[in-house]
């Protein structure tokens, strides 16, 4: 389910039980989880028209549930790349490593 978040974007429960194929039990269960742990939220959206009922949550991923940093070492530069779980990006950063000022850095050291 946070495989198809991800991919997808903000989903209702129906939506999610669509697209994973299991019972609507088990995606209620699994989702019920996912917030009581805090790496999903739901949310209703403001202009929904519906004539009757209660209208559909639309869950997402918490971008406060955790932080992915990937660092590239390449022969010439160091890439690091920043982001929370809903995939917002605060990167990418680089530096080159092959310019005189950082070998001259490195053979001070």
């Amino acid at each position: 389910m946070l495989r198809l978040l991800r991919e997808h974007g903000p989903l209702t429960r129906g939506q999610l039980g669509t697209l994973c194929g299991l019972a609507r039990t088990t995606v209620y269960d699994v989702v019920g989880a996912l917030m009581v742990s805090g790496t999903v939220v739901a949310s209703v959206p403001a202009a929904t028209r519906r004539k009757r009922g209660r209208p559909a949550e639309v869950l997402t991923l918490n971008p406060e549930a955790g932080q992915v940093l990937g660092i590239e070492f390449a022969r010439r530069a160091v890439r690091v790349a920043a982001m929370d779980a809903a995939h917002g990006s605060s990167g990418p950063y680089w530096m080159p490593t092959g310019s005189r000022e950082v070998r001259q850095r490195r053979c001070r050291s």
